[in-house]
This record gives structure tokens, sequence and C-alpha cells, in this order.
């Protein structure tokens, strides 16, 4: 998906809507992280957290909004932190190449918190 995005944003006429691209055209930089499936136990104890909280949609990712450690919503705000993380590196690993810039990392739930693997 990230070849294939990044092939997209490659393959546009930029410069048709500046010139100013022509010279520095946008890449793309993509942070993947992979979370393996929970175990039964961790999604009980998600579940367990996440019972009688109410959070809507558009504060999930609100860092003024608290949730409780552990939770579905504090583990979902820590793996976009992450990717976002993995994102700004690739871009400083690969500056100024025409190369897609793609970082990945693979992490499981334990203890109600990210392990890398």
């Amino acid at each position: 998906m990230a070849g294939r995005d990044s092939e997209i944003v490659d393959s546009f006429a930029w410069e048709d809507l500046d010139e100013r691209f022509k010279d520095h055209p946008p890449r793309l930089s993509i942070g993947l992280v992979y979370c393996e499936r929970p175990s039964g136990e961790e999604r009980t104890r998600m579940m367990n957290l996440d019972e009688g909280v109410r959070i809507a949609p558009e504060q999930r990712f609100d860092p003024s909004v608290a949730v409780p450690q552990g939770s579905s919503f504090d583990l979902a705000r820590k793996l976009v932190a992450l990717a976002d993380q993995k994102m700004y590196e690739a871009k400083r690993t690969f500056a100024g190449s025409a190369e897609p810039h793609i970082a990945q990392i693979n992490v499981r739930i334990g203890k109600g918190d990210l392990i890398e693997i």
C-alpha cells in the first residue's frame, strides 16, 4: 500500500500546481506499526478498563481527555504515536532520497502496554 501511494505522489504533476515543486516535489513518509492480536487475558483487561468509559470519537486522540492506563483508548493513542515516531525517523533517514520514506515496527500488547517484538 505504501509503495502504491508513493507511486501516486511521484506521478502527480506537482509543478502544474506551483512551479516551485519542479525542483522540490513532495515525497511520501509513512510510519507503520503492526500490533499482534491481544491475548484473551489482555482483551479482558482492556474490556474491564474500557467499561463505562464514554469518549466522543473526536476526543479519542485528544491528550487533554484522560483515559484509563492500559485501556483500548490508551493503547490506540500509543500505537498512533509510535507510527508517527517511525514516520519521522524514516523521513530523517531518507532525507534527500527519491525513495519513499517507510518505517515499520512490530509490537504486541503485554501487561497493558506495547512491547516491541
